[in-house]
């Protein structure tokens, strides 16, 4: 049974390899180039690992999709490993917080990486875009973002028009920009969520508080905003704060090893010895590992 086994993971693990050799956005030998603790990794792409062989890549990338949107998703034979690669880091981010350890279909706990840089390869289209544009397109996508709405609890018959019109006439002092209900790609039937765009940030803030709970088709809607803009002070609070914990607890470490210098002993407590047990086969067991001064073996039981 184990060669059985050892033989059927050394085919998975095979096909894996050639599965990612043989796509064309994916460059393989990234992975042995540089060591793992030297790796810099790219904040868009995900590497998805453990996925259970049950699963169906359709609802693998519909549980990504809730946390942002995917510009590409990519699945192994076998389910051995998914590649995600999103449009924004904080998507990215998102779903790397939310999902990991996340079991799939009640399975396996999913376990979640960013991929090295360069593992995912852009088209040639692309990376000239990205020299020309590269600026506009974070800013555009960074200010979408602070001004997007995740409707959830939806009514599964509840359609575009229906959400769009509520958000209208909320008293929120902008515009609806754009309505998404997330569909099955099979059926078209909707998942039960989706995004709203608003014309600015601060409208987008008063349509949650006001229509929070806000009842659709009979589902009482939840509304969260899409990501949290974090400022450049809060983000210094947040690096001096791990700072400070680092140093701490770099201080309780040091005094713990000062005092086990200080309370090294020679002696060993042996436990859960059999009562028939004799000082000469204890010693013969330990003599191996040193010169050996006393053994002694207390005679009552509770002693």
């Amino acid at each position: 049974m184990a060669v059985k086994m050892a033989k059927s993971e050394t085919i998975i693990i095979s096909q894996t390899k050639e599965w990612l050799k043989e796509q064309q956005l994916i460059d393989f030998d990234v992975l042995d180039s540089v060591p793992r603790a030297q790796c810099k990794r790219n904040h868009y792409v995900l590497m998805v690992k453990n996925l259970p062989y049950t699963a169906k890549e359709a609802e693998i990338k519909e549980l990504f999709e809730r946390y942002g949107q995917v510009k590409r998703f990519m699945i192994s034979p076998f389910n051995t490993l998914a590649i995600v690669e999103f449009t924004s880091k904080s998507f990215a981010k998102a779903a790397l917080k939310n999902l990991a350890y996340h079991k799939v279909n009640f399975v396996n706990p999913i376990y979640l990486e960013y991929a090295p840089k360069g593992f995912v390869r852009q088209n040639a289209s692309e990376d000239t875009a990205g020299v020309s544009a590269g600026v506009e397109a974070k800013e555009e996508v960074q200010e979408r973002q602070k001004r997007q709405i995740f409707v959830k609890n939806l009514n599964f018959d509840t359609r575009e028009e229906q959400l769009r019109s509520v958000f209208q006439e909320a008293n929120t002092g902008g515009q609806v920009k754009a309505v998404t209900i997330i569909r099955k790609s099979e059926t078209g039937q909707s998942r039960g969520y989706g995004f709203v765009e608003l014309s600015s940030q601060s409208a987008a803030e008063k349509a949650v508080k006001q229509l929070q709970n806000f009842l659709l088709d009979d589902h009482a809607i939840k509304l969260s905003l899409s990501t949290k803009a974090i400022t450049e002070s809060e983000d210094k609070q947040k690096k001096d704060k791990v700072l400070k914990k680092r140093k701490a607890s770099e201080a309780v470490n040091e005094e713990a090893e000062l005092e086990n210098e200080d309370v090294q002993s020679e002696k060993l407590l042996v436990k859960n010895l059999a009562f028939e047990c004799t000082p000469e086969e204890v010693r013969e067991l330990f003599q191996p590992f040193g010169h050996i001064k006393k053994v002694r073996l207390p005679k009552k039981v509770n002693s």
